[in-house]
């Protein structure tokens, strides 16, 4: 039995966390795969608690960033509070760790770059996640990297928080915590930036910095700056800087921390660098599959579709039978009706018309292309719809010469030569230039459309006429009308880049730029 919470339709229950269970579900209006996020009926009377769970929805659902999980809708139905959010088909970074060990280089840095814009998106609107860990950052099968659970993350009253940390009560992991949310201080961005650190740690050097058994231990360590021993030193293959960075992460000291704006300039800078420009999504999609990362879900879906593919084999023989017999009606029915129709028994012919004139006029126009037609590569589609195609029949120029009989007419296209033997160079009657109306609708006709490519150095938001359509590093080619097109890079730390180019049918302009840096005011 299906079980419906409002407009989503449970699949199954996925996770189960401190507050919180995850169910993976369907939204019925608009068929597709979400999460769904239910408060935990332990704290439903916990006035503090619901309202923090509202909260997130509400802060959250301000932030559009491509690096943070979408919240689709809050509710609250019968005793229950219910959050709606994004789907991604993939595992956390936690899992990811577990299963591949430390991360190349290269592929840690594009997940640390994409979690680094996030936080600094989020702290530019006054919030402070409060809970950064390898469980909180999803990495989908397609390449994505996002944030999620801001569950107790604290939002500025600006933006409608309330104070609703109690006094002396820290919120967090306990092996990601800073130091000052283990004293139950107020938290800041500064303490992301600690947790942050302890991620980085994580993602190169396969380990946790602070493992210690036991919560108070860890708290114990943190507190010190006291890491594990068997985690003291990364591999070889991590530069001398990008350690530096990750300690002054984990300073006991939150002055000493490196800010986010600091922090996601020199992590988005060497990811570029170390990726050479190549697309971070196919590089991501192709370590994922060269890892074999989310086999194992691939298997169960396997095995549930091989059990499924086995029912059709307990068919009985009656039903082969029917379905036999339903077989031959309808072959019958078939032949019967061809037999009767105007064009295959003979019937329906105009005056003057011959099978063999009706059977040229239905056939060779179908490898006709129009002279006006764009031939443009096969993933553009190669359907017309009723007006594309009467536009593309009136834009032929057709001349109606009326020869001798009152039903007998040539079509003939005004841009063929003379000399060239026309498929239309034939008398036919009126009858049969209605049917080859009808049939000239399938003549294929595209609008015109050019692209734009953008590489810019280190990163930037793409703007074409003043629209965002994208963020680099990327491999996409953005479709655009024929003409001229003005497009802006933006990097909030580099100078601006204009360009203004021509775009012709079916070509691609590839713009590159390497961005200047602003001068830094005294």
């Amino acid at each position: 039995m299906t079980t419906s919470i409002g407009n989503f339709e449970i699949i199954e229950q996925i996770a189960s966390g401190g507050m919180a269970v995850i169910y993976k579900a369907c939204q019925t209006s608009l068929d597709r795969v979400v999460v769904v996020k239910e408060l935990k009926s332990a704290f439903k009377e916990d006035k503090e608690i619901v309202a923090r769970f509202e909260q997130e929805a509400k802060a959250v659902a301000r932030l559009q960033h491509e690096n943070i999980i979408t919240i689709i809708e809050f509710w609250y139905k019968k005793g229950s509070y219910y959050i709606a959010m994004e789907y991604l088909d993939g595992a956390d970074l936690a899992r990811v760790i577990e299963k591949a060990g430390p991360l190349p280089l290269n592929i840690g840095l594009i997940i640390a770059s994409h979690i680094a814009r996030a936080l600094g998106y989020a702290h530019e609107h006054g919030i402070v996640h409060r809970d950064m860990k390898p469980s909180n950052i999803l990495v989908s099968q397609d390449g994505k990297v996002k944030l999620v659970d801001f569950g107790i993350a604290h939002i500025e009253e600006e933006l409608g928080g309330k104070g609703l940390t109690r006094a002396g009560f820290s919120m967090g992991t306990p092996a990601y915590m800073s130091p000052e949310q283990t004293d139950g201080k107020p938290a800041d961005p500064s303490s992301d930036i600690w947790s942050f650190g302890c991620v980085l740690y994580e993602i190169f050097s396969g380990k946790r910095a602070f493992a210690a058994i036991g919560k108070s231990t860890v708290i114990e360590n943190i507190r010190k700056g006291k890491r594990s021993p068997q985690t003291d030193e990364f591999g070889q293959t991590v530069p001398w800087g990008l350690r530096r960075m990750i300690n002054r992460c984990l300073k006991t000291k939150p002055g000493k921390r490196p800010s986010t704006k600091k922090l996601m300039t020199y992590l988005v800078d060497l990811a570029q660098k170390k990726n050479k420009g190549k697309d971070y999504s196919m590089v991501l999609r192709a370590f994922i599959e060269d890892k074999k990362l989310f086999q194992q879900s691939a298997e169960k879906t396997v095995v549930k579709q091989d059990q499924e593919k086995k029912k059709p084999v307990r068919i009985t023989a009656w039903a082969v039978a029917v379905v036999i017999i339903i077989t031959l009606f309808a072959g019958s029915a078939v032949y019967v009706f061809l037999r009767g129709h105007p064009y295959t028994a003979g019937q329906g012919l105009a005056a003057g018309e011959s099978r063999q004139e009706k059977n040229s006029v239905f056939k060779k126009p179908v490898q006709t292309v129009h002279e006006n037609a764009v031939s443009l590569p096969s993933r553009y589609g190669t359907a017309m719809s009723a007006s594309s195609a009467a536009a593309s029949l009136t834009n032929t120029a057709i001349t109606m010469q009326h020869a001798s009989g009152p039903q007998s007419q040539s079509i003939v296209p005004s841009s063929r030569a003379s000399g060239e033997a026309s498929m239309f160079a034939q008398p036919v009657s009126p009858a049969t230039v209605s049917r080859t109306t009808m049939h000239a609708v399938s003549v294929q006709k595209v609008s015109e459309t050019g692209f734009i490519r953008v590489v810019a150095l280190p990163w930037a938001e793409i703007y074409i006429d003043g629209e965002r359509v994208g963020l680099t590093p990327t491999n996409r080619r953005f479709p655009v009308s024929v003409g001229k097109h003005r497009v802006m890079l933006t990097n909030p730390y580099y100078r601006s880049v204009s360009r203004e180019v021509e775009v012709s049918n079916n070509r691609i302009v590839f713009i590159k730029a390497v961005l200047r840096k602003q001068r830094e005011k005294k």
